[in-house]
């Protein structure tokens, strides 16, 4: 998985986009982006 690819164009839209921050909660879309194995669905995010 090439995840710094994924990183690196997220980043490119939110340059794009003028945006500085954006939230991603303990799910599979985290998942895809990063590559961090999360427990998501033991639980609710706030």
């Amino acid at each position: 998985m090439d995840f710094k690819r994924r990183l690196t164009g997220l980043q490119a839209k939110m340059e794009e986009q003028g945006l500085d921050l954006v939230v991603y909660g303990g799910s599979p879309d985290l998942q895809y982006l990063t590559g961090v194995n999360l427990e998501w669905r033991r639980g609710r995010d706030l």
